[in-house]
């Protein structure tokens, strides 16, 4: 776990390679030295929690360096943003979702609701025009953390409630309105994809904002 984590701090910036690495440090927490059966829901929930924190980090800090952009004039994806995606998808995805499935009266995301919503509303309310659908996936997987952080850490997510409706509802407007300029202009493929990552994007906010 340690190995793997050092590579993560390193200047890779192949988005795949990145997610592998996240979910093996992922596995390799949840299984080290052979306890999986042996934890109680609370040590389980606390080693979680020290992922949740972990990939969080990792996305402030590269994010705080030179800033989570989109893609460039040409359409490559920034690493800043291959980076994001891995964490979010093969690291804080899997323990928020677990964390979220514990039992209710553990709140066992209260925790994490703070340094996660302060990664993951920065990408949720992105004001970048026509965004392509390699960052509308990065809204997705941030949506589908957000939803999973407000169930797990439901407890203190009612004095957050006002900053996350802002971020969501700028969200969904910005992608509805992206869907619509793009329907006037026409339907290509490019278009095409673009056109149902934003419709992915705003179905899945409006959803989001109702959970919030």
């Amino acid at each position: 776990s340690d190995v793997v984590g050092l590579a993560l701090k390193t200047s890779c910036s192949d988005s795949i390679a990145l997610s592998v690495l996240c979910r093996v440090r992922y596995e390799l927490e949840m299984t080290h030295q052979g306890l999986l059966e042996t934890l109680n829901w609370g040590e389980r929930a606390e080693r979680l929690r020290k992922i949740g924190i972990a990939m969080f980090e990792a996305v402030h800090k590269s994010s705080y360096r030179s800033g989570i952009k989109g893609e460039d004039d040409i359409g490559n994806v920034s690493s800043q943003q291959a980076y994001a995606l891995s964490a979010l998808l093969g690291g804080a995805h899997p323990a928020l979702s677990e964390l979220a499935d514990m039992p209710d009266e553990s709140a066992a995301s209260v925790e994490l609701v703070r340094p996660g919503l302060a990664v993951l509303l920065p990408i949720i309310d992105w004001d970048m025009p026509r965004m392509r659908v390699s960052s509308r996936q990065l809204q997705l997987t941030a949506l589908v953390c957000l939803e999973e952080l407000m169930l797990g850490g439901h407890p203190i997510v009612p004095r957050h409630t006002g900053k996350i409706v802002a971020g969501l509802l700028g969200c969904v407007c910005r992608a509805q309105k992206d869907l619509d300029l793009m329907k006037r202009i026409g339907r290509d493929g490019d278009c095409n994809a673009q056109i149902e990552a934003a419709s992915a994007v705003a179905s899945l906010g409006l959803h989001t904002t109702h959970v919030a």
